[in-house]
This record gives structure tokens, C-alpha cells and sequence, in this order.
């Protein structure tokens, strides 16, 4: 292993490939704010592992005719609570089902100085959260920037070209701009019908933030 939980590991300008945290909780921090490391979910035909090669996910050298041709650029999917944290990095290139940028399921992570642009999901463009376990539920998002990013999926209950949220999340100092859904929430899309009984409605707090020209 390269991390245990608790580490942090600064990240020097590059574009690295996308990966896929596991069960670690931990901290990924960008070196210079100015040069922002990228995860690029594009490099499918090799690049820079930026941690845990076994679980640096690439899609196949010839992608499919149709359908999603790359994972997340980022998931967290073990059960981490506030103490892992994304911090000073750009997520582009994702065209997946779920969270094009990041996909976030059943965690509770911390998103600071990101900026999330230009990928595409079937929901989630940008960012999806879902969560059914309520200790590790939801996400918080701080000074991130969420553009030009695209939701395709058609039906009623889909979408979330910026944020498609299935659970919690707080956006405090952020920008959710000129994102697309096919249907509903061009910036956020907020769905509980998947919620376990007793969890209630998604909360969705935002303070100090912009969000406009999503369609």
C-alpha cells in the first residue's frame, strides 16, 4: 500500500489517470492552486497512475460503439466520513452511468478547490452522491466550480447535469454554471424516491454560490 488512512498525499502538476480511492480514508491535495493537478477519465490509452495503480481504472483500449466509454474520473465508495478529502484538483474527461466527474456512494467527503468540468453521465454529469447508510451519507462542497457538464438520461426521474444528488449535500463558495440535463436539473437535481424509509427528504444546502445559464 502506498496511503493508510489519515495520510496525505500532496499531488504535483500533471494529468493523471482516474481512480478509485476503495476503502481509504485519506487526504489528495493539490500542490499548486495556480496548476492544478488533472484527472483526466479520457486517458484511457495509459497516463500517470496518481495513486494506488491496482486501483487506477482505465476504460478499454477500444471503447464501445455506445454507451459510457470511460468510469468516474474519481469515486469514493467505502463508507469515509469528512476526513477524506479532495482538495486543489480539476476532474475532466468522465462518460459514464453515474458521475461523470465524481461518483460519491455511501461516503461523506469533503470536495474543496476542485473544479469539475466537461464530463457526461447518463445522471450526474458532474457529480452524483448517493447514500443509504445515514453515517456516511451525503458530501460538502467548498469553492468547487461545476461546468459544462451533461446528463443524458431521458426519464422523468434522471438527470443532474452539474450535481444529481440522492443524498445530502452542503455547497458553500461555489459555482454551478452552464451545465445540461436532458430532462430536469441542468445545475442540480435532487431525487429522494430512493432513500431508505425513515431518511426523509434530500437536504440540499447552498450558501455564497452562483448558479446559472445550467439548461
Amino acid at each position: 500500500d502506498y496511503m493508510r488512512d489519515g495520510d496525505t498525499l500532496v499531488v504535483e502538476p500533471g494529468t493523471y489517470l482516474p481512480f478509485d480511492l476503495g476503502q481509504r480514508r485519506v487526504v489528495i491535495q493539490g500542490q499548486n492552486p495556480f496548476a492544478p493537478p488533472v484527472v483526466d477519465a479520457s486517458r484511457h490509452d495509459g497516463g500517470y497512475a496518481l495513486l494506488f495503480p491496482d486501483f487506477c481504472r482505465g476504460a478499454p483500449a477500444t471503447p464501445p460503439a455506445e454507451g459510457p466509454t470511460t468510469p468516474p474520473g474519481i469515486t469514493i465508495a467505502g463508507d469515509q466520513g469528512p476526513e477524506t478529502v479532495l482538495d486543489t484538483l480539476r476532474v475532466t474527461g468522465g462518460d459514464t452511468d453515474r458521475g461523470g466527474g465524481i461518483l460519491i456512494l455511501d461516503a461523506a467527503p469533503q470536495l474543496i478547490n476542485l473544479a469539475v468540468d466537461s464530463n457526461r453521465a447518463v445522471d450526474g454529469g458532474g457529480i452524483y452522491v448517493e447514500g443509504t447508510d445515514p453515517d456516511f451519507n451525503g458530501a460538502t462542497l467548498q469553492n468547487v466550480t461545476i461546468q459544462q457538464n451533461t446528463a443524458t438520461n431521458p426519464e422523468v426521474l434522471g438527470g443532474g447535469g452539474g450535481i444529481y444528488a440522492n443524498a445530502p449535500i452542503a455547497i458553500t463558495s461555489s459555482q454551478i454554471i452552464g451545465n445540461v440535463a436532458e430532462i430536469r436539473g441542468g445545475g442540480i437535481y435532487a431525487n429522494s424516491l430512493n432513500q431508505p424509509a425513515g431518511m426523509g427528504a434530500i437536504a440540499v444546502t447552498i450558501s455564497g454560490s452562483q448558479i446559472a445559464e445550467n439548461s
